[in-house]
């Protein structure tokens, strides 16, 4: 280290203010209606696939890869990742 055990502890002591800071904004990110409505859709289950992969097995992985997925009709609902990134980066500077 670089520091005499006083930076140490001033080390410490700014781990557990960031941790705090973070813990907070967490809270504020749980607690947005809005970035909860995208990870609900983000989230969202298939049945039939959730069957399939909810836990892993040889015959499983076997459906699965026989399983057709049509990439258009996927396309078509967008995930709003953007928009997520967004209200996070909008929470931890104190935009939001």
């Amino acid at each position: 280290r670089t520091e005499d055990s006083d930076g140490v502890w001033d080390f410490a002591r700014g781990c557990m203010r960031t941790y705090n800071v973070l813990k907070e904004k967490v809270a504020q990110l749980n607690a947005d209606k809005e970035a909860n409505d995208i990870l609900k859709e983000v989230h969202r289950h298939d049945a039939a696939i959730t069957k399939i992969t909810s836990k892993f097995t040889k015959e499983g992985a076997a459906k699965l890869r026989e399983t057709k997925l049509d990439p258009e009709a996927l396309a078509k609902k967008p995930l709003r990742y953007e928009r997520l990134d967004q209200i996070v980066i909008d929470i931890l500077l104190g935009a939001r």
